[in-house]
This record gives C-alpha cells, sequence and structure tokens, in this order.
C-alpha cells in the first residue's frame, strides 16, 4: 500500500468514527433540569382524573380502606369491601414488598376515557433474606362520565 493509499483510507474510515465519538461526547455531557412538580391540589376537569387515582393510589399504600372505599363508585366499593381492600394489600405486600414510592406517568389517549398511569416502587427481601430487592408496578385508573353526567368520576381501577 502507498502512502497516498493509507492516507485516503485512513481519511475515508477513520473520519466517521472520530464524527460519532465527537457527537457521543456532546450528547453525555448534556444536563436535564429537573422540571418543577405540578400542584395537584388545584382540581380542575383537565387534571381532576390525576387527582382521584392519586387521593386512590395514597389510600391503597397507606392502607386507609375507608378514604380508599369511599373514592370508588358505590357498586364497586359494595362489591370490593373492606375484605377485597386488606386481602389486595396483604397479597401486594407479601408479593411485591413495602411500597417506598410513586410517580404519576401520563395519561393514555382514549376517545372515551381517561387512562392515568402511575409508577410504584417498592422494595423487599430475597427469599433467604440476604438482599434487598426493588422492584415496580404499574396502577391504572380509569376515569370517564357515565349515565350522563357532567362530572368525570373513577370507572375502574388495578394494579398490574
Amino acid at each position: 500500500m502507498k502512502e497516498s493509499d493509507t492516507m485516503r483510507f485512513q481519511t475515508k474510515h477513520l473520519f466517521p468514527i472520530f464524527a460519532l465519538a465527537l457527537l457521543a461526547n456532546f450528547v453525555s455531557c448534556a444536563t436535564v433540569k429537573e422540571l418543577p412538580k405540578p400542584d395537584t391540589t388545584v382540581v380542575t376537569s383537565e387534571n381532576a382524573p390525576k387527582k382521584v387515582g392519586d387521593d386512590l393510589l395514597k389510600a391503597f399504600l397507606n392502607n386507609d380502606s375507608k378514604t380508599f372505599l369511599g373514592l370508588l363508585p358505590d357498586v364497586v366499593s359494595e362489591e370490593f369491601g373492606e375484605n377485597g381492600f386488606k386481602e389486595t394489600r396483604k397479597d401486594m405486600l407479601e408479593n411485591l414488598g413495602k411500597p417506598l414510592s410513586y410517580t404519576y406517568m401520563g395519561n393514555l389517549e382514549h376517545p372515551r376515557f381517561t387512562v392515568s398511569l402511575w409508577k410504584i416502587r417498592f422494595e423487599r427481601k430475597s427469599t433467604d433474606g440476604t438482599k434487598v430487592i426493588h422492584q415496580e408496578a404499574m396502577f391504572r385508573a380509569v376515569s370517564g362520565v357515565a349515565d350522563k353526567e357532567d362530572q368525570e368520576r373513577l370507572l375502574s381501577f388495578n394494579f398490574f
């Protein structure tokens, strides 16, 4: 290989590698500022589903069955009941661990309902008790206007 061929080879093949390395350096140096958290105390028709779901989740994680059942539609509250609350919470604690925190993730687009999602972080011990394990699960609250009412309300919820 002649010296001029070597130079062309280096220019042709090394320039893209250099350009990618340079680009990667700029990308990795980016700083992301933390966005301010929205105030959930102001309830408008736009954020009402988030507020109801947030209150429902807080009551469940804090073992407040009275508040939790009070937020459910009457039919669902009667079907789920105090025993359903206790059993579901007990199963969650046994399988996932103690809830540490939760984060509102946003709403899914749907033509008739508001589907709101939260991510919940749990902590538990491994089966042999030697390790602390963190795990996440999702909580979904579905709300909408039922029976020609003007007010949006909770229709269903679940953990997954």
